[in-house]
């Protein structure tokens, strides 16, 4: 009666929770199998990034909100095309100056096209200036352009970039949007007669934006998994023992997958300071899996039964992840409390997923066992 008055309130409910593992473990196996594809699915299909760095700084910030103030030269939705020279192409009759008549031909050609299309709300380029007809040589460009001398801000200073802006007539809230844009503009260029030595690539806003967010997933995925393959080989060559590790690598990759798929359906979306986060929660949450397995294993090599080494390892290991799970999510939450938005994100998701990756170790996993150790 004394040493159970000494228990703390947590390690009280650890030896309930373990109580209702040991009868129930095949429901939890199975319920936390189908709440795994659940958020699997969810990562997979739901799960956003945030491309736009702006949207993750804070807006109500005097420079910040300033910036928002000022009108630059072309919208942010506007896709630009850059014509450009290109003098390593080792082309015959290559061009070194866009104001060349067989580059004005092109843009002309170029705007044209776009404008046709009805996603386009209106074309910026030097194509007007060029409708009716367009100069035999440079010198006549060059007279032309003169006439209105705002089209210097199309060029660069040394003759060999010219811009051709896209201004899009609705704003591009998604990836797939965006992709969509840029894949109409790339048919439009190839539609066109090109000069040699001159290249159309696509930049602005909303292309950087959509290279970034298929980086930041390609990246996020990468970092993830090598990871977690890092870890379980180093758990099978530590614990000398693959099902030992396979035990502890199963609430990691659990803990992963619920916090994706619990981002996607809250819509918190993976920004640039929280796409690492996978391989961060992967390295931080390891030990609380290697704390349950090799507790409840060193237990049964003792002769203790199953449920007594479920509770030995319960009530120890149990309370004292606990108490090292909660520091860390509160270290993580204080982030929120940043102006940064991007920095607030970051806390949010780390601190979910400390959440998630121990409530698998110490709520799931330990099902896992029993269900492994009493087949």
């Amino acid at each position: 009666m004394a040493q159970e008055e000494k228990k703390s309130g947590i390690e009280r409910a650890m030896l309930r929770l373990a109580s209702f593992q040991y009868k129930h473990y095949k429901t939890v196996v199975i319920v936390s199998l189908l709440l795994t594809v659940f958020f699997a699915f969810g990562a997979l299909t739901q799960l956003e990034f945030e491309g736009d760095i702006n949207k993750e700084m804070p807006q109500d910030h005097p420079t910040f909100a300033l910036n928002n103030k000022v009108n630059d030269k072309f919208p942010e939705d506007a896709i630009l095309t850059v014509v450009t020279t290109n003098e390593g192409t080792g082309a015959r009759d290559i061009v070194y100056d866009v104001r060349d008549p067989k580059v004005i031909l092109s843009v002309v050609d170029l705007a044209n096209q776009l404008e046709a299309e009805s996603n386009v709300d209106s074309v910026v380029s030097v194509a007007p200036l060029f409708e009716e007809d367009i100069p035999q040589d440079l010198e006549g460009v060059k007279e032309r352009l003169a006439l209105v001398p705002s089209t210097e801000e199309l060029f660069n200073d040394d003759y060999s970039i010219t811009l051709v802006a896209a201004i899009l007539g609705q704003k591009l809230l998604e990836t797939d949007d965006i992709g969509q844009a840029m894949d109409m503009i790339t048919t439009d260029i190839a539609a066109i007669t090109k000069p040699a030595g001159v290249d159309y690539p696509i930049t602005g806003t909303p292309p950087i934006i959509y290279v970034l967010v298929k980086i930041m997933a390609e990246d996020m995925v990468l970092t993830t998994t090598v990871a977690a393959l890092l870890i379980l080989v180093l758990l099978r060559v530590v614990l000398r023992s693959s099902k030992k590790a396979i035990l502890v690598f199963i609430p990691l990759v659990f803990g992963i997958l619920w916090t994706f798929g619990i981002l996607a359906f809250v819509g918190i979306k993976i920004s640039v300071a929280s796409v690492c986060m996978g391989a961060i929660i992967v390295g931080l949450a390891t030990e609380y899996g290697i704390f349950m397995v090799t507790n409840y294993f060193d237990a049964r090599k003792q002769g203790k039964s199953a449920q007594e080494s479920l509770n030995l390892a319960m009530g120890l290991i149990g309370t004292t992840t606990f108490s090292s799970a909660l520091t860390t999510t509160a270290a993580f939450l204080a982030l929120t409390i940043s102006i940064i938005p991007m920095m607030q994100h970051l806390g949010e998701t780390l601190a979910l997923g400390i959440v998630c990756c121990w409530v698998n170790a110490v709520i799931i996993n330990p099902c896992f066992i029993l269900f492994q150790d009493r087949k």
